[in-house]
């Protein structure tokens, strides 16, 4: 008699866990359709007015975070035209922006950590104060740009160009910067250099990018010990 209980049980347990896969399965499916139809609204959109709308709602309807990573959510925004866009303050953790046009946007402490910004156009925004750890900024445009301190740490701006963007108080902590192209650094910038010193104690910060400087090897093995610290793979 008890092991028939038992075995009833375990066929209620199974049935009850095949049912929450089921309703997961379900939800990922009616929620990634919506957000697909977001996105793909967001891109056909024209005026600045109707993108800035619709990345309101796009923001403001995301899940918990422990939903997103149960349902394996990220935010396709590659290629995007979104010039002078408001996203200040915003979670845009997760979004891919590859190859997008952000030309003027204004991220003012919002949240980039481990956004996909790979080869985007960030020409004139305002990222003072925002959350980049772990950012893909390699080959990025990023001239004319306001980075007060902005945390970059970890963050990959190797073939980045940063020329002309006022830059103080950024943190490069663990930073890649190979050939990249920096904007004047001063001992007053108050930066923390990719290795962890700081730009006060650093004159020629050229062995963080370029690879036939005669420190570059030592300051790279330094570098990748911190990314590994903070987690990052590559």
């Amino acid at each position: 008699m008890n092991m028939i209980i038992f075995e009833i049980r375990i066929l209620i347990t199974l049935n009850l866990v095949s049912l929450a896969i089921l309703l997961c399965v379900i939800l990922r499916y009616i929620y990634v359709n919506y957000l697909n139809k977001l996105l793909q609204e967001l891109k056909r959109a024209r005026t600045t007015e109707e993108q800035q709308s619709l990345i309101n709602k796009l923001i403001n309807r995301r899940p918990p975070s422990v939903i997103e990573r149960l349902f394996m959510l990220t935010y396709d925004c590659n290629s995007c035209e979104l010039h002078g866009i408001t996203f200040s303050n915003k979670n845009l953790s997760k979004f891919d922006f590859h190859g997008a046009s952000l030309t003027q946007a204004n991220f003012e402490g919002a949240n980039l950590q481990n956004a996909n910004l790979f080869e985007a156009n960030l020409s004139g925004a305002r990222l003072d104060g925002a959350n980049l750890r772990g950012a893909d900024l390699r080959n990025a445009n990023i001239i004319n740009a306001n980075l007060m301190f902005t945390n970059l740490s970890g963050a990959n701006l190797s073939g980045a160009n940063l020329e002309q963007s006022y830059i103080y108080g950024v943190n490069l902590k663990g930073a890649r910067l190979v050939q990249a192209k920096l904007p004047c650094v001063d001992k007053n910038s108050r930066l923390i250099l990719p290795d962890g010193t700081l730009s006060s104690d650093v004159i020629d910060i050229s062995q963080y990018v370029s690879m036939i400087h005669p420190d570059y090897l030592k300051t790279t093995e330094r570098i990748n010990e911190i990314r590994q610290e903070m987690g990052l793979i590559n």
